[in-house]
């Protein structure tokens, strides 16, 4: 399996960290051939390496952090409705992995704690998309600091309907990932989307241009 990157560009910082670099991180938790934002995914994605993943986070209706991309359960699941409406002993044993692959059935949807937990074993980074500001919250923070995930995560919210709710509801105690995002879209190989990102001046700019050394030794290792 390959595994399918997305560029995060961080900005200078006068705090030397990690983050602080160009990374490649896994996204979805690995979607190449696994069911995305599952244990599945998330676990193959580790045995080949990836030393940061990215999530998708949304929250039921009694306020569980799972992991799930879309606002809605059909595409991925063999639940239907928006998660929002539903439980998570309604949705904790739902098929998350037949869509992919029939032999995946077992895939279901994850709770963020077991992927904190999966991912602080392993040393692994972690990067949460957040699609719902119900998973914003305090509760999002307790559960990192719970894990000792605090200084391995980051949050960041793509552009789209709900990120001004998101913004408003993040716990202020949640550190953002201090850069930008670049995710080259189509139907070409992951190796064919890393050089896209690579050469996307329009995109990219300067920060691009000064970054581009680090950048491909990034993207051979």
């Amino acid at each position: 399996m390959l595994l399918v990157p997305i560029l995060l560009v961080a900005t200078l910082s006068s705090t030397p960290e990690p983050w602080t670099k160009p990374v490649w991180a896994i996204h979805r938790g690995g979607e190449e051939g696994v069911p995305e934002n599952t244990m599945v995914a998330i676990k193959d994605s580790v045995e080949l390496g990836a030393e940061y993943i990215e999530v998708d986070l949304h929250a039921t209706a009694d306020g569980r952090i799972v992991l799930l991309h879309d606002e809605t359960l059909d595409r991925t699941t063999s639940g239907t409705g928006k998660l929002s409406e539903h439980t998570w002993e309604q949705v904790k044993d739902l098929d998350a992995g037949s869509w992919k692959d029939p032999k995946l059935s077992h895939a279901r949807i994850p709770l963020l704690a077991e992927v904190l937990a999966y991912c602080k074993e392993h040393g692994v980074k972690i990067l949460l998309d957040i699609k719902d500001p119900n998973a914003a919250g305090a509760n999002l923070y307790e559960l990192l600091e719970a894990h000792e995930m605090v200084q391995d995560a980051r949050v960041y919210m793509r552009a789209g309907a709900a990120q001004p709710a998101v913004k408003a509801a993040l716990d202020p105690r949640l550190v953002q990932f201090p850069g930008s995002l670049v995710q080259p879209r189509g139907k070409d190989t992951p190796a064919q989307k890393m050089q896209q990102a690579l050469d996307n001046e329009k995109s990219m700019g300067a920060l691009l241009r000064s970054y581009r050394p680090v950048l491909e030794f990034y993207g051979t290792r």
